[in-house]
């Protein structure tokens, strides 16, 4: 085991083509770090090129699944790995993302703030396909500690402080017997689920790259259904917590309304114009409907 807390976990299949440019990345950190790639079942060279770094390099370990256990279902394989490991930390960093030098450092002083955070979130660079970069933030929210009640409000009804997950460390604590939905695009699930019970805590210090490039699932996640389910997700969640103590019956209704809300928000997105326009009219028309009858018949 190395001088850090942290286990650094990138699953892969058929990753040639990025798996380097992760692996340098994790390979660079200020704190020596163990890397770990579970690599699922991959019919291309990444796992010849992930062996060559294992022969020179101590800290990287290449785990080979003995079936391919789909998607999500390795990453509950690294979750698996994991949880049996002497690490209390876990840094997801998927095939084609890189971590910047000081990730791990920086996120083992963040969780040494409070003993009970169960995940930390930061902001990081999104790099889209033409290479232009953009960042990801949540600035109101800069070094701010959650307690579980904040942060399950928070998850619930302001669209998840966790988000990608190149922007997040997990606690070992924390994480338990949660694992992923294997039937979701999402991750929400697992991050409200995670941090239920736990605190949170988000640094504001750029320590990431989500690179695009890399991303073949992007388009499905970034789609009204992929938005439709992240509401399902969040509105299923909300009907189990509210038949808890957690919150008022007040606060539970206006959770409610703001999921409801930020759901036909994300669906507007996706609506051409025409469609809209044609939807208002129709709104329109039958309210105006309703209104002349009452006029004539008083009803």
């Amino acid at each position: 085991m190395f001088s850090t807390k942290t286990l650094i976990m990138i699953p892969v299949y058929n990753a040639e083509e990025f798996i380097v440019r992760t692996l340098e990345s994790c390979l660079e950190q200020t704190l020596l770090t163990e890397v770990w790639v579970v690599d699922n079942c991959s019919t291309d060279n990444t796992q010849g090129i992930v062996k060559s770094y294992e022969k020179k390099e101590t800290r990287v370990r290449l785990i080979i699944n003995s079936q391919n256990y789909g998607r999500v279902g390795n990453w509950n394989r690294c979750l698996d790995l994991f949880m049996h490991s002497e690490y209390e930390f876990l840094k997801f960093v998927f095939s084609g993302d890189e971590i910047l030098p000081t990730c791990i450092q920086e996120c083992e002083n963040a969780f040494n703030i409070d003993k009970d955070i169960g995940a930390i979130a930061f902001p990081y660079q999104y790099i889209n396909m033409n290479g232009k970069v953009t960042l990801s933030r949540h600035k109101k929210y800069a070094n701010t500690l959650f307690n579980s009640k904040e942060i399950t409000r928070i998850n619930l009804s302001e669209g998840m402080l966790l988000g990608a997950i190149i922007c997040n460390v997990y606690a070992k604590k924390a994480i338990k017997k949660y694992r992923f939905d294997e039937n979701s695009i999402s991750k929400a699930k697992f991050d409200i689920q995670v941090l239920e019970n736990s605190k949170a805590y988000y640094l504001d210090s750029i320590l990431a790259k989500f690179n695009l490039d890399a991303h073949r699932t992007f388009n499905a996640a970034n789609s009204s259904y992929g938005y439709l389910e992240f509401s399902f997700i969040e509105i299923k969640e909300h009907n189990r917590i509210a038949k808890t103590s957690k919150f008022t019956k007040l606060e539970n209704e206006q959770m409610e309304q703001k999921i409801i809300l930020n759901c036909i928000k994300h669906q507007l997105r996706f609506m051409h114009i025409k469609t809209l326009l044609l939807a208002l009219f129709n709104i329109t028309k039958a309210i105006f409907k309703n209104f002349i009858k009452r006029m004539i018949y008083g009803k």
